[in-house]
């Protein structure tokens, strides 16, 4: 091998796969460590970590066998996504060795993501390694791989411009809606869920003249980030009633089933009288049953359709972007010359 580095990536990204396909591939939190000890237990796969996020699902992998653990992951993957290799496998891409370290390198780095320097993702790879650690299948190959990783990205947000005026997928829905309705003033935004994306979405909100709902399945998080950063609880179990009031919905709960049903939001919709309903879903698996947009006057966004938004953000930052590629070259043959100098020892 090129680079002696028994390492390698399998996944599917958002530059790979539709969403409908990425949602069935999305791991729960609750489920990482099931999973990626499933793939640690594969006989070519010596260590294991996974990566879920909204764009992406990726396996990375220490194996002296790559050929046998490509098959192996790329079985495993297909049962888990309840679909056949053959209809999987055209979304999938598989990174070797030195090519694996740098595709590693660029996603901690925020390079491949959907909006380019969103800040999220640095702590989801973090997330992912430290995930395989308390599961007992990380080693010193995933190791140093996500260490090399980790500087990378602390370098390119220390050293380019790349996230000045942080952009995340939250964000970038609220940009989406708000050139629907120019402005939001005297508009109702409805928030679904109280994670990470909905903090990040209230606080793109914040001073812009909006009315803001927040309703969760679990009230103490709504009250918490009600509190944290302002808005309104609504309860849960009147969905329905929020959906009423709203002139824009984001959802973005992370449930395994659609929680906007069509049935729920036709519902609403007829006590509506004829108002245009905005949905925009960020998560995944979806929120948003995909039969709501054929609802008169309902209209849905998912985040694939939020693209040309991010790409415009993209081309914001394409200068510091090209600084930050070439970063990432320069530490991946850094990171080999070490590897190598680790592996080969001192000599007598």
């Amino acid at each position: 091998m090129p680079g002696g580095i028994d390492f390698l990536v399998m996944g599917l990204s958002h530059r790979t796969a539709p969403l409908g396909v990425r949602e069935r591939l999305a791991v729960a939190p609750e489920q990482i460590a099931q999973t990626i000890r499933a793939l640690a237990s594969l006989s070519p796969v010596r260590e294991a970590a996974l990566l879920s996020t909204c764009n992406r699902v990726e396996v990375y992998a220490a194996s002296p066998d790559p050929d046998a653990a490509i098959a192996a992951l790329r079985l495993l993957l297909a049962e888990r996504a309840g679909t056949s290799e053959s209809e999987l496998g055209p979304h999938l891409y598989v990174r070797v060795d030195v090519e694996a370290v740098h595709h590693l390198f660029r996603v901690a780095a925020s390079l491949d993501s959907q909006v380019v320097g969103e800040p999220q993702i640095l702590g989801q790879v973090k997330q992912a390694h430290d995930s395989a650690i308390t599961a007992g299948v990380a080693g010193p190959v995933l190791g140093a791989c996500f260490t090399g990783a980790f500087r990378i990205a602390r370098r390119v947000r220390r050293e380019t411009e790349i996230a000045r005026n942080p952009v995340s997928l939250s964000s970038v829905a609220i940009d989406y809606a708000k050139k629907i309705f120019e402005g939001f003033t005297g508009r109702t935004v409805v928030l679904v869920g109280a994670g990470k994306m909905a903090d990040l979405a209230a606080r793109a909100l914040r001073g812009q003249g909006a009315e803001l709902l927040i309703t969760n399945r679990t009230a103490a998080r709504a009250e918490e980030l009600a509190a944290r950063i302002g808005g309104r609880v609504h309860a849960f179990e009147d969905l329905e009633g929020a959906l009423v009031r709203a002139d824009i919905v984001i959802a973005s709960t992370g449930a395994r089933q659609p929680v906007l049903t069509q049935a729920l939001v036709a519902r609403a919709q007829r006590k509506r009288r004829g108002r245009p309903l905005f949905l925009i879903d960020i998560a995944v698996p979806r929120d948003v049953e995909p039969g709501c947009g054929e609802l008169s006057d309902v209209f849905v966004a998912d985040i694939d359709d939020l693209q040309k938004q991010a790409d415009e953000h993209h081309d914001e930052r394409r200068g510091e972007a090209q600084r930050a590629e070439a970063m990432v070259e320069g530490e991946v043959a850094r990171f080999l010359e070490a590897y190598r100098g680790r592996r080969v020892g001192p000599t007598i």
